[in-house]
């Protein structure tokens, strides 16, 4: 047994407490439903306060109502409609850097780092925040001049990130701005 909140990864909490074989993969599967269901609702809380309509927003992406309505639900997880839906109400992302200390760098996240179309969201969100983690704990010291990081940050962002993330970076999160809201989806 594990001492108390001193788990090392996902899989040896898993353990322990599913210990059956099929166990650990239907929780992870149901989490990332769980997960995606989530950002589905924000998502559609984000067209919501812009007061665009479904069918408005579809035809803003290009695609048919269903598609928007299955990205609302969490049915629908690629990055591709997820960005897609975000830029088509007018926003963009952002990668938040949460350092220790409590303080925060916030990157916009750059055309070119667009997902691959069928990639899933979680997957890219992975990817993106922990280039984006090792590049700033890499000029961590540089973050009183912001502009060193960003660089950095988005030299990053399409390289394989590394987990490494020293001690400086308590987590990277990723932000949907559209209108002035801004909402963590990933």
């Amino acid at each position: 047994m594990t001492e108390l909140g001193s788990y090392g990864d996902d899989a040896e909490f898993l353990a322990e407490f599913h210990p059956r074989p099929g166990d650990a993969e239907r929780v992870v599967r149901a989490a990332d439903r769980l997960v995606a269901e989530n950002r589905g609702r924000i998502l559609a809380g984000l067209r919501r306060l812009t007061g665009t309509g479904v069918p408005d927003l579809a035809r803003a992406m290009g695609v048919d109502a269903q598609v928007v309505a299955a990205l609302e639900a969490g049915r629908e997880t690629s990055a591709g409609a997820v960005l897609t839906f975000v830029r088509a109400l007018g926003g963009h992302l952002v990668l938040e850097v949460v350092l220790a200390g409590g303080r925060r760098a916030g990157f916009d996240l750059p055309a070119t780092a667009s997902p691959a179309t069928a990639e899933d969201f979680g997957e890219w969100t992975v990817r993106r925040r922990e280039a984006a983690a090792a590049a700033v704990a890499r000029v961590g010291a540089a973050l009183l001049f912001p502009e060193a990081p960003a660089a950095e940050v988005r030299r990053s962002l399409d390289q394989p990130g590394t987990a490494e993330c020293g001690g400086a970076v308590v987590d990277v999160l990723l932000v949907a701005v559209v209108d002035g809201w801004r909402a963590e989806i990933g």
